[in-house]
């Protein structure tokens, strides 16, 4: 037995196994430290033909579509009349009312929970409520509603995949375009000189920087001048910083506990964990790296067994 296992060892060779532990090694530290992103044009994300990619999947939570009329129209005051853009100012109001001067990290008690349950929660100062938690809430309503949007995060990434800042872009079908709207801060909308909603790339241009923003304060919409913007807010959305944008599939990806399968498939078939606006610096983006990196792994991994397999045919 043991001259067998000899022969099957040196068949095999040293070269070869050194060789497929060190792919292995570099491409568990490719899956550990590179994030999957794809890069995405500004006309994909105005893309307005692909507004399904888009949003979150709520399925899990079973609220009855009853209850949920009664909340929208009687608590919200949404009428049947009111077009896209009067829909998302009466949720934004109402979650504005719901939270306001609770702003800090929030309590474990949120976690799992309904949209309408986090929302509760913290009106009743059970808990504390943070950006994720907006970004998790507010497009529940607007979905509720028909309205599509979309979970942004921006900000330098530190060993994770979210990002400091969590945004949230509405798709405003009367006008055609997405608009930028940020609870966490109280802005609701952000427009130009001439007095058009703004998106977050035509922020990052410094379309901003001569208009003006809309806060909900003491039951009034307020319009402040673009220089009372807070200028930590700024400075996460100035052009240089990164924006990443999540589809629906991709939050599902984040948020979701895998199957051990799932896991597996996750692993070696990655897909983008999010779109990201900047154009990578290097030739090939950091998806591209990951699909390199498992087909060569997997390719020695087959190499290897093949190899194993001729030296244990052989040695009989």
């Amino acid at each position: 037995m043991k001259n067998m296992v000899k022969r099957i060892f040196k068949g095999v060779s040293i070269p070869l196994i050194s060789m497929v532990l060190l792919i292995v090694s570099i491409n568990d530290r490719i899956h550990r430290y590179v994030t999957p992103s794809k890069y995405i044009t500004a006309s994909e994300l105005n893309d307005s033909s692909k507004l399904s990619r888009w949003g979150i999947d709520y399925s899990r939570f079973n609220y009855k579509d009853d209850n949920l009329t009664i909340y929208l129209s009687d608590t919200i005051g949404i009428q049947s009349s009111d077009n896209s853009l009067v829909k998302t100012e009466k949720i934004y109001k109402h979650i504005i009312d719901k939270t306001i001067g609770r702003g800090g990290v929030p309590d474990q008690i949120l976690d799992n929970k309904s949209p309408i349950e986090q929302l509760d929660l913290v009106n009743k100062g059970l808990s504390k409520i943070w950006c994720g938690n907006y970004g998790f809430i507010f497009p529940y309503f607007l979905q509720k509603q028909g309205i599509v949007s979309r979970y942004i995060s921006i900000g330098p990434v530190e060993g994770n995949e979210i990002g400091e800042h969590i945004l949230t872009e509405v798709y405003i079908p009367e006008l055609k375009k997405w608009i930028l709207v940020d609870p966490t801060f109280n802005y609701l909308s952000f427009k130009n000189k001439e007095g058009l909603l703004l998106n977050l790339e035509e922020i990052k241009k410094q379309e901003l920087d001569s208009g003006n923003f809309t806060q909900w304060i003491n039951d009034s919409l307020v319009d402040k001048n673009r220089t009372d913007i807070s200028t930590d807010w700024m400075e996460l959305v100035k052009n240089e910083m990164p924006a990443r944008y999540f589809s629906k599939d991709q939050l599902s990806k984040q948020f979701d506990s895998p199957t051990k399968f799932q896991r597996l498939i996750k692993y070696f078939l990655p897909t983008p964990n999010y779109f990201i606006n900047k154009k990578p610096d290097r030739i090939i983006d950091n998806y591209t790296i990951w699909l390199i990196s498992d087909i060569l792994l997997i390719a020695g991994l087959v190499f290897f067994g093949y190899k194993l397999i001729r030296s244990f045919t052989d040695s009989n």
